[in-house]
């Protein structure tokens, strides 16, 4: 009781942040209660697409720890090695794919809010200041909105309008993988240098192993940690000639190639190899980092230089911070062409160095300023998150874009159909939004369902919908790419009446053809 009187600041502040982080999925599961014609499917309002990908990981989870992509048809093995989405995969056996997904992404959420919290307590000395940096981290968010408003017509967009990982709100918001590897990758920091300053040889092994966990869960953060780490630890053997850093860079080395040879073996596999090789994201505009982070970029700077002034650097802990803030600018620009993924967690350092940045400020303007300060750089820096909050509460309610975020009932029994015909390794026709949600609910392959997982994906698309609506023989072409069904709705393949001509094929047999939906068996000759 002593620690819950002493924190209620804290836990008043995570409440609400758990509560706004949150808004649209309530907003869905009240619409769905409310509604017994439709079921919502929790699906976040920024990266669709990938929410389904993992339902279909989770959905494989059940019964493997080894997956394999079910957007590639020719992926006949499963090679992914995946134990968080397994242990995701074990509780939706007792709930569902999409509870459970929901599940793992708020206690990732509260690990994530707790290993910054003991950060927040290395860097600032007052409890205040350390609530002050937790609601930045949190809630500070760029100018994407503001941006485009003045620029509508322009080719750039600001990396908070879009990329999930580069803002915590966001991040926090859109899915498990994604909150704990934030999580991960503050403990894999936190326990490097602790090991090193207080000469806790004992740490290394728990470390090792959360950072070969951590980069096989999420790639890029091999690069992230690695980077910033032997940095930080160069900086630190320069100052104090302490040998010990060497052996402790050793392990982390050794962690990151044990993950390495897992992706040399991966990628020998073809379906990784052609994921790999086609999964560009690369940064864009500077502009796009600057109004991306908006007034956080400004304030960090400030904080940076509030630190060295005031000879801050001794600590340690705060000196990381510094570099990762600083280095950032210089990571999302090597020359990779998955560079914009090292963005991930950025916003963490830049938001904690924007509080240093505005404790400075309020104490050197006059008091008369400091209140209209204080509301307008709140405004600022909240402005963003609290529109997103309300976008994707009215979007999600009122489904009022193509986000299609309910299950009709109608679709739900066409699901169990499917799922009740065919064998796991079948191979499904279809395209664009429909073979992107199936496999989120279906244990099937598709040969066209997602930008990135499946090879060629908008030539597939183009390709499939020449095929089915030509009017002619195309055993012969079903055959070489090995179909089995052939899957469409009216909600999502606007030429299915197009298609319909199939089910008087001697070589097709319908199971489903109706007004809105049609499953076509196909039968070999």
């Amino acid at each position: 009781m002593t620690w819950l009187k002493k924190n209620k600041l804290l836990i008043i502040l995570v409440i609400v942040f758990l509560l706004l982080n949150n808004l649209p999925y309530l907003a869905g599961i009240y619409r769905s209660a409310t509604d017994s014609q439709i079921t919502y499917n929790g699906s976040p309002l920024v990266n669709e697409g990938d929410y389904f990908v993992y339902l279909s990981y989770i959905e494989q989870g059940q019964d493997n720890i080894f997956i394999r992509n079910l957007y590639d048809y020719q992926a006949e093995e499963a090679t992914l090695f995946t134990p968080l989405w397994f242990t995701v995969g074990q509780v939706a056996k007792v709930t569902s794919n999409v509870i459970s997904y929901h599940i793992f992404r708020i206690i990732f959420s509260l690990f994530f809010i707790a290993v910054l919290w003991w950060w927040l307590k290395k860097i600032f000395d007052t409890y205040k200041k350390q609530l002050l940096a937790l609601a930045m981290v949190l809630f500070a968010n760029g100018l994407g909105v503001l941006f485009l408003s003045f620029w509508p017509n322009t080719d750039i967009s600001p990396i908070n309008l879009w990329v999930s990982e580069a803002n915590t709100f966001l991040n926090l918001y859109q899915g498990p993988l994604f909150s704990l590897s934030q999580a991960l990758i503050l403990l894999v920091f936190a326990l490097f240098i602790k090991s090193i300053q207080e000469s806790k040889s004992g740490l290394i092994p728990l470390y090792g192993l959360l950072a070969v966990f951590l980069f096989i869960s999420h790639p890029y953060e091999l690069v992230i940690v690695n980077l910033l780490l032997t940095a930080w630890a160069g900086l630190e053997y320069w100052q104090t000639k302490n040998k010990e850093i060497i052996r402790h860079l050793l392990y982390l080395y050794l962690a990151s190639l044990l993950a390495g040879l897992y992706y040399i073996w991966l990628f020998q596999d073809p379906s990784m190899e052609k994921y790999k090789e086609q999964n560009i994201v690369s940064s864009g505009h500077i502009l796009e980092y600057l109004f991306g982070f908006g007034l956080v970029t400004v304030l960090s700077l400030v904080g940076v230089y509030f630190s060295f002034k005031n000879k801050l650097l001794e600590n340690t802990y705060l000196k990381f911070i510094v570099l990762w803030g600083l280095a950032g600018w210089l990571m999302v620009y090597l020359p990779f062409n998955f560079n914009r993924r090292l963005a991930n967690g950025w916003h963490i350092p830049l938001a904690i160095l924007s509080t240093l940045g505005l404790i400075y400020a309020y104490k050197k303007i006059p008091n008369f300023f400091k209140s209209g300060l204080v509301a307008v750089i709140v405004i600022a820096l909240s402005f963003d998150t609290l529109y997103h909050i309300i976008l994707y509460t009215d979007q999600t309610y009122h489904d009022s874009r193509e986000a299609n975020v309910y299950i009709s009932s109608d679709r739900k029994a066409i699901y169990e159909i499917v799922d009740l015909s065919i064998n796991d390794d079948d191979i499904i026709l279809t395209r664009e939004l429909e073979g992107n949600r199936l496999p989120g609910f279906i244990n099937a392959r598709v040969y066209i369902g997602h930008g990135i997982q499946t090879w060629q994906a908008w030539e597939k698309n183009e390709e499939t919908k020449k095929i089915w609506t030509s009017q002619e023989d195309i055993s012969t072409w079903l055959s070489e790419h090995s179909i089995d069904y052939i899957f469409a709705s009216r909600k999502h393949i606007e030429e299915i009446d197009d298609i319909k001509w199939l089910a008087d094929e001697a070589y097709i047999a319908p199971i489903i053809d109706d007004t809105d939906f049609i499953f076509y068996k196909f039968i070999q000759k």
